[in-house]
């Protein structure tokens, strides 16, 4: 029996009051008003993708609203843009360009006062204080490409709140053996949204590992030939194993929670922070001695550890969304290559459905 497909605007309608409790509260007018400057700068930024042919989608609850009401959802105080990577790029190019006034592009290479990594098209003679940043002092860390962060967080390099060590790097035909005579060996294609998940396909000796450098848990591991940049974190079920071709992390657990690091690295931010140490052409790797100079935002610890604790909560509410939205894909999928099948083979006549 097929599952109906999942509301998102009933949901979020039965959880606006959650939602708007953690956003200013607006009265009709100011909404009004808001909705207003808003579609103004949305026709600005379809002139410009039109007249450059810049594909663009909306998304987040913008998308919602499109969907239901089409118009912005009624509590919502911004548009939220999608774009491919090199849709984006050649929008920042041409934007700063031809945005008409009173309209101007804010990003960390054009405000320096930008806390953000992405871009907002905005207005000028008006004033939006998003309410997460209206109490908090703040402070400009352009110089290391982090733009405005709170003044009470430090920008620290990678290799002051953790030791790092490689993994193992060399042939393996010799020293991999079958899963009865052996333990687990973690390798980058089992890295992957944060986590390590074995795939009961390559085991060392213990003897062998004994020499070789371990993971721990808690450790943080980075992906350093192939899928770089990938992160997870070392459970406890891979405490004292052998990896390969992996970066290992570990964290000074006064200074950096490790699940925050995590997430740090798996945002654009810290993604950046990573990948400017590439190199390679043919085969790309990350260059495991220079990525100690990787910086890292560091709030106080147990910021940190509310920080990973709230994002954990939130991401396995999108992933168990996700999962059920693919899995009503795939059914489609299914079911598509089933008509085509019996249409085909003559097992359907279109006939029989006209």
């Amino acid at each position: 029996m097929e599952s109906a497909p999942f509301n998102y605007y009933h949901y979020f309608c039965r959880h606006q009051s959650k939602m708007v409790s953690m956003v200013k509260q607006y009265t009709p007018e100011e909404l009004t008003q808001l909705h207003q400057v808003l579609y103004e700068i949305l026709e600005e930024i379809v002139r410009i993708c039109d007249k450059h042919n810049i594909p663009y989608f909306v998304i987040g609850g913008t998308a919602i609203g499109a969907l239901y009401d089409k118009a912005i959802l009624p509590w919502d105080d911004d548009i939220d843009i999608g774009m491919k990577r090199e849709d984006y790029n050649k929008f920042l190019q041409i934007a700063s360009q031809e945005l008409r006034e009173p309209y101007f592009l804010s990003w960390i290479h054009t405000d320096p006062h930008s806390p953000y990594y992405f871009a907002k098209v905005k207005k000028n003679n008006t004033l939006f204080v998003e309410e997460m940043f209206k109490d908090v002092p703040m402070q400009d860390c352009s110089a290391n490409d982090l733009g405005i962060i709170p003044k009470h967080w430090n920008v620290m390099r990678l290799g002051y709140v953790s030791s790092m060590q490689n993994g193992y790097v060399g042939p393996t035909v010799d020293i991999l053996v079958d899963e009865d005579e052996g333990q687990m060996y973690i390798q980058s294609l089992h890295v992957k949204n944060g986590k390590i998940v074995f795939g009961n396909d390559f085991y060392v000796t213990e003897k062998w590992g004994r020499t070789r450098p371990k993971l721990y848990e808690g450790d943080v591991v980075i992906v350093q030939t192939g899928d770089i940049g990938q992160v997870g974190l070392v459970a406890k079920e891979y405490d004292g194993k052998n990896c390969h071709a992996l970066i290992i992390c570990h964290t000074n657990k006064e200074i950096m929670c490790p699940e925050y690091l995590i997430y740090y690295f798996m945002s654009d931010i810290g993604q950046w922070q990573l990948l400017q140490y590439e190199t390679g052409t043919t085969l790309k790797h990350l260059n495991s001695t220079k990525i100690k100079d990787s910086k890292v935002l560091i709030p106080p610890i147990d910021e940190q550890k509310d920080i990973a604790t709230f994002l954990t909560d939130k991401c396995e509410t999108v992933d168990s969304i996700i999962a059920v939205k693919t899995q009503q894909l795939e059914s489609m999928r299914s079911h598509k290559q089933s008509l085509i099948f019996e249409y085909i083979t003559g097992k359907k006549r279109v006939k029989e459905v006209r």
